[in-house]
């Protein structure tokens, strides 16, 4: 019985570890709004952008158990206050620092993810 649990266990945390890696990048629907986030501030679409990030910040929440189990603290926490400084900036239409945020965010997510 205890080896039949330790197998399963040992499945679900593999499946999980390995889910994300037959993704494409473009394909990922964070990644995707991200982008999509970058390209409204270059156009100065800030209302657009401003949706766009309350969408990102839905997406975080939703598979926000994900991250606590596969990434580091620092990492998912460190998604969830970026999101927040990126509201903060497009609220301020601060076209630097939303690109600052939006680069952070994608970084701290491949650290979840793609961790060597």
């Amino acid at each position: 019985m205890k080896k039949v649990r330790e197998l399963i266990l040992t499945s679900i945390v593999v499946i999980c570890l390995l889910g994300g890696w037959g993704v494409k990048e473009t394909e990922n629907p964070f990644i995707r709004t991200i982008d999509e986030i970058n390209e409204q501030t270059d156009e100065k679409n800030w209302k657009e952008a401003t949706e766009e990030t309350e969408k990102l910040r839905d997406m975080y929440e939703r598979e926000k158990w994900k991250y606590q189990l596969l990434g580091e603290e620092s990492s998912y926490k460190g998604i969830e206050r970026e999101i927040e400084k990126l509201l903060a900036a497009l609220g301020e239409k601060d076209n630097q620092q939303s690109k600052v945020s939006t680069a952070t965010i994608k970084v701290l997510y491949r650290d979840i993810y793609f961790m060597p």
